[in-house]
Order: structure tokens, then sequence, then C-alpha cells
């Protein structure tokens, strides 16, 4: 069996966004020339409201030249100057003109320097390949709570374990196979975690006289879990073979590089993620797109030839039309709605939640869903369906939710409520 192709570079980008290159390219165009400085200066104005890892600081901006670098859309001419490509200029247009061609560019390019967009998604299947590739990365479950404890209090308690433990069984049987690591080991995984953060400074700027440092043993015990369980699901060795992927030597995927390649592959529509279903306690990814054998005609599926795996299978993205779609897309989405309708007895419901709900059960992307939900809200409009759909904006929402969780947009417009209710036709 082979391996995996070397990727180019290892760390990715502290951004998460990809209308930042574009940004970034139209912006050495209008100036003639790139520079660390222009970008700090100019970059932030262009980008408000898009998705970014902690701020905008110049941590994100030399990753960001680092990697058009390598994308091959700009070069360098001196020390802290970068002249726009041909290949770059054409990327820039396209993104414009022709965003989805574009996407697809950017895609093989991320592939070829990090490798990681088909070995994660094959990575997910071959987790659980029985449950569509649908996995877990735990957190405590909602209802603990603990008091804060001395920083040096490190000790491992019995309630932890417990804690633990219902975690585990509370995902088992929400959504059996999608945590596949025995309990025991990753208990021990967790332990050592959870211990070792006690031997860490605290980071809080400011200790008040005569008292001692503090922590939320909720925040640990979670940091604990998610990066013990980030490096188990995502470590460089195969579930299946237990062979490394990686001929070379590759450390294994940290929680925050895993933070960053959440909302990177979702752009791409490779799969989708929700930290908000309130029956399981952390985040949910599943793929919408599958390997199959070159050559697999599917009218629902389309073909990314250049994605593929060491034994050659090639990524297809599952897109199914409208026309195909359209009654099981509605009927999933009243379904749904009535759900949560009839668990929070309120008309307008978060549109997140939906949207995250249908697109776990119907396994599409949320480009997808805005797309079948635009048809379907037109169809309401001209009343050719018995459902009456209303949309509406609450700005009044937790700002920090919505910048760290994808809106849904329709024409360009963000919605965040909806309410759905029958009519006679």
């Amino acid at each position: 069996m082979s391996n995996w192709d070397k990727p180019e570079l290892f760390g990715v980008g502290q951004f998460t966004d990809l209308r930042l290159y574009g940004e970034a390219l139209r912006l050495a165009l209008s100036k003639g020339v790139l520079s660390i400085d222009l970008l700090q200066t100019e970059l932030p104005q262009r980008i408000k409201g898009l998705l970014v890892v902690e701020g905008f600081g110049i941590r994100p901006i030399v990753d960001l030249i680092r990697e058009m670098q390598r994308f091959g859309f700009i070069r360098k001419v001196s020390t802290d100057k970068y002249l726009i490509t041909d290949e770059g200029a054409s990327y820039s247009w396209l993104e414009e003109t022709h965003p989805l061609q574009a996407k697809d560019i950017l895609l093989q390019k991320t592939q070829e320097v990090f490798v990681t967009p088909a070995w994660f998604i094959n990575r997910l299947w071959k987790w659980n390949a029985q449950g569509q590739g649908q996995i877990v990365i735990p957190t405590p479950v909602k209802e603990w709570t603990s008091p804060p404890r001395h920083w040096e209090d490190k000790d491992w308690t019995s309630e932890l374990t417990e804690v633990c433990k219902t975690t585990y069984n509370r995902i088992q049987q929400v959504v059996p196979g999608a945590f596949p690591i025995p309990f025991d080991n990753w208990l021990i995984g967790i332990r050592q975690e959870y211990e070792r953060e006690g031997t860490l400074k605290p980071r809080q700027k400011k200790i008040i006289a005569h008292e001692k440092a503090k922590y939320n043993p909720r925040a640990r015990l979670s940091n604990a879990m998610k990066n013990v369980s980030v490096r188990l699901i995502f470590s460089k060795t195969d579930p299946q073979t237990g062979k490394d992927d990686f001929a070379n030597v590759r450390s294994q995927m940290t929680h925050r590089s895993f933070m960053i390649w959440c909302p990177r592959l979702e752009s791409f529509g490779l799969f989708f993620y929700t930290d908000y279903k309130p029956e399981i306690p952390g985040r949910l990814l599943f793929p919408t797109s599958v390997f199959k054998n070159p050559g697999y005609i599917d009218k629902n599926y389309i073909e990314k030839s250049f994605l593929s795996t060491p034994e050659d299978k090639v990524l297809y993205l599952f897109h199914p039309t409208w026309n195909d779609f359209k009654d099981i897309f509605k009927r999933t989405l009243f379904e749904v709605y009535e759900y949560f309708y009839n668990i929070q007895r309120i008309i307008y419901i978060s549109l997140q939640d939906i949207r995250d709900e249908v697109c776990r059960q119907l396994r599409i992307s949320p480009f997808l869903f805005e797309s079948f939900l635009s048809e379907t809200y037109k169809a309401s409009l001209r009343k050719e369906i018995k459902y009456s759909i209303s949309l509406e904006t609450d700005l009044r929402q937790d700002m920090k939710v919505q910048i760290n969780r994808r809106g849904v947009y329709l024409d360009g417009v963000l919605y965040t409520l909806i309410a759905i209710k029958i009519f006679k036709l």
C-alpha cells in the first residue's frame, strides 16, 4: 500500500475565510505591489464580516503571503515586496466572474500544498463508514458545572471520570459509531492532558494580590477532551491498517489546526460541521463527499479528479439538482422545523439550527441548503406549496455566535430566523 504525498507545508495559516486570497490579490492589482505593511493597513477594511481566527494581526498576514506564494499567485521581488503573477491575476478575475471555477482552482492548490483536504475526508470515512463518515469531537455534557479551583489544584477526581463516562455514553447513544475510540484509551489521554495543563503558567493578565490564580474545571476538561480527541481521530496512523499515512515524519493534527481546517474545508463544500446540536456534547462532523472509483457516474455527484487517495479513489461531491431533490428537501425542511417548534413552542426558529439539521439529514453542503431554501421560499411566495415561509434577521442575537458560526444567506442577505405555517391552496 502506498502513502499519501508529502505535504509542502504542514502549518495552515491562521485564518479561515477563503475570500482573503481574492481580496489580497485585488489589492495587489490596484496598488501594483504587495507588502505586509500594505495588507495590515488596508486589508482589515476589506474583510469586515469575514470569519477570521483570533482577529487579524501580523500572523495571519504572514501566513496568507506564504500560502499565496506556494500557490503561485504572487512572487517575491525584495525583502517585503511581492508582485502578483499571471496566475494570481487569473484567479482574481475568476473569483469575481466564475466563483465555482475559482474555488476548484483554490481547492486543487490547497490539496497540492497541504494534502489535507482529501486526507481529512478520507479519514472520516475510514473511522465510520457505516455512519456515512459522521464523527464527533466531544466536549463535556452541558448539564455539568463545577466551581473554580486553584490553578495548581490539578488532581484528577472521580467526578471528572464520571463526566467523561457520561459524555462518552451520551454520544454512543445518540450517534452510535460517531466516536469510535475505546473509552479507556480516551480517558487516559484526557487525564494526562488535564494534569499537563495544570503545570502551565496561568494566562491571566492580572492576578489579585494575595490570591492564587484559579481556573474553570469545565473549560480545562473541555480543552483536554478536544485536544486528545483530535489527536486520536486525525493522527498520522491509518485506523484500519495501523500504519502511518505519510512516509515522512508528520506530527499529529492539533486542535488549533483542526479549528482552522473545519471552516476552510466546509467552504469548499467537502463536509459540514456544527457545534449546536443539543443532544450531542461536542462538534459533529459529516462529509458531503465520498471517494469512488474513477469514472463513477451519478448525476447527483460532481467528480473532483484532482482529489484522490493513494489507492486511486477519486472524490465525488454530493450535488443533486433542485428538480431531482426538491421534494425530499421541502419535506425534510418542514419536518425539521416542526421538530424544533414542538420543543421550543415559538414561531420563529433559528435558521442556523434548521440549516444544520437539514444538512445533517440530507448530507448536503450549506451552499446547497441556501440554494434550495431560496427555491422553496420563492415557491411559497407564489403559493405553489401549502406552506408559508417567513425569513427574518434578528440583530439582537449574540454577535459572537454570529461571527463564529456560518450564517445563512439568500441573495446576499443574512437571515437568522425562519417561520413556517400551513395554509390552504
